[in-house]
């Protein structure tokens, strides 16, 4: 194996490692709040369209295998957030909830951020989205 071919495929598999944490956050959030609000279900459609194109292409071309391997991870993460649309399809979280306590505080300890998130009530609808 010459040089370039070795180069190309350690540039493949480092795309590939910073592609995967592109959604994992997205689907993390999705988990801890059992809720996909603040998330377009269009545009995870589009982008799943668009991922399985990318893989008939590159499966069509006979492309590299990090060509091939990054669009089926993607179609797997797009099952996972599609899945997440319609088990959490019914929930809906309080973004003023999320929004009480500011990011870089100092003066309070995580823990009793936490406490006091806890002992607020939320006065949202669930079936109306702002």
């Amino acid at each position: 194996m010459n040089l370039a071919v070795l180069i190309s495929n350690a540039f493949g598999y480092a795309s590939i490692v910073c592609w995967i944490v592109v959604l994992a956050p997205q689907i993390y959030l999705n988990y801890k709040r059992k809720s996909c609000d603040g998330v377009s279900l269009a545009f995870y459609l589009m982008w799943s369209l668009g991922d399985v194109f990318n893989l008939a292409g590159a499966t069509m071309e006979g492309l590299i295998f990090t060509a091939i391997l990054l669009p089926l991870y993607y179609i797997f993460t797009d099952c996972i957030v599609l899945w997440q649309f319609y088990i959490y399809r019914n929930n809906h979280v309080c973004a003023h909830d999320e929004e009480r306590s500011p990011l870089f505080d100092s003066s309070n300890s995580r823990q009793q951020q936490q406490q006091q998130q806890q002992q607020s009530t939320c006065n949202c609808t669930s079936g109306s989205k702002s």
